[in-house]
């Protein structure tokens, strides 16, 4: 009995999920004009500012049936990334600040680094209107995103590393960033796996 009550929610459940749309992702820092707009997709375990494309592979023998892998997409609160691997692909933020996520079938992180924190907020935008900008906010109480170097000394108006706010990283040698800035990019997966 328990296990049919068990699967039914689970069947439940992959519907909720699969019906979920998916975003692209563009960084949003009005006052950094060389960073505002820039497309931001996950690469090499990271979020990367400015990189022209995500790292991505196919698990599949016969790769026609992977998604394109050529765009990051994640969910509205961006705590996963669209991957249609089995488990998906989680996003967290370790105590570095860093804004990662696990292999595909993998749940491994960091020890304390926490799954969750991104929230959705009206901000405006330059023609009056409001786009919806996501933020961080850690357990902690720290809130904040920032733009990083990708190596130390390189210049961010290229690529940056995507950075969260935690109570051992506080942005330094970073530009403090409003958000993330999401748009609709329908129910498809983006890649089989982010690498």
């Amino acid at each position: 009995m328990y296990i049919h009550l068990f699967l039914a929610q689970l069947i439940c459940l992959a519907s909720v999920v699969v019906a979920n749309n998916y975003f692209t992702l563009t960084l949003h820092a009005p006052k950094y004009a060389f960073l505002n707009g820039k497309i931001i997709n996950a690469r090499d375990k990271s979020f990367i500012v400015g990189a022209l494309a995500p790292s991505t592979r196919c698990g599949l023998s016969d790769p026609a049936q992977c998604p394109a892998g050529d765009t990051t997409l994640i969910n509205s609160d961006m705590s996963f990334l669209a991957s249609a691997a089995p488990g998906g692909q989680f996003i967290y933020v370790a105590p570095d600040g860093s804004i990662s996520y696990p292999s595909a079938h993998s749940t491994l992180r960091p020890p304390g680094a926490q799954v969750g924190g991104f929230y959705s907020y009206p901000a405006p935008f330059d023609n009056g209107e409001s786009v919806n900008v996501l933020n961080w906010r850690s357990n902690d109480g720290t809130t904040g995103l920032w733009a990083c170097p990708v190596s130390p000394g390189a210049p961010v108006a290229y690529q940056a590393v995507l950075k969260a706010a935690t109570a051992r990283f506080n942005g330094l040698g970073c530009l403090a960033v409003d958000g993330i800035s999401i748009q609709p990019a329908g129910s498809s997966f983006g890649a089989w796996e982010y690498t």
